[in-house]
């Protein structure tokens, strides 16, 4: 019952100073869960957090963030990412203009398809494409001949 009557005493001076709950919290990345669980095969990833004003991303290959970049500075939402290279890659971002904590560290897995696997599959196609070309040019001059061997 304190809890909860903590947090309701908490959200109410967050209303009344005109505030949002959003700048009060540390930020989190709304898309967190899904982002984490799952492996990205094209290198595409799309980062979603919410927030009032601008935000600072970082990336880093490491988790310690020991030499990150900023990906992002600004006041949208979101933030699509492409040509991710293979390997681990990971995010954080936080509020600027003001004493803000950085948001939980998401951690992405880039994989690409194998490229035993890719021209396996290229050779595959190339030979069905070959096949129903040439099947496609025999019924043609079958067709023809055909035509010629009818008596009118």
């Amino acid at each position: 019952i304190y809890f909860i009557h903590t947090k309701l005493l908490f959200l109410s001076i967050a209303t009344l100073v005109g505030g949002s709950i959003w700048a009060l919290g540390s930020p989190q990345f709304s898309n967190h869960e899904q982002l984490s669980n799952t492996v990205s095969s094209d290198g595409v990833v799309t980062l979603k957090w919410k927030s009032e004003g601008s935000v600072i991303l970082e990336h880093s290959r490491s988790g310690e963030f020991s030499k990150p970049w900023v990906r992002y500075q600004g006041e949208d939402q979101s933030s699509v990412l492409s040509g991710l290279a293979e390997g681990n890659h990971f995010f954080r971002f936080k509020h600027t203009g003001e004493k803000s904590e950085w948001s939980d560290i998401l951690p992405v897995r880039v994989e690409f398809v194998d490229l035993t696997l890719m021209y396996v599959l290229l050779s595959v196609g190339g030979l069905v494409s070959i096949l129903t070309v040439s099947a496609i040019i025999y019924g043609a001059r079958k067709s023809r001949y055909l035509r010629t061997q009818v008596p009118r």
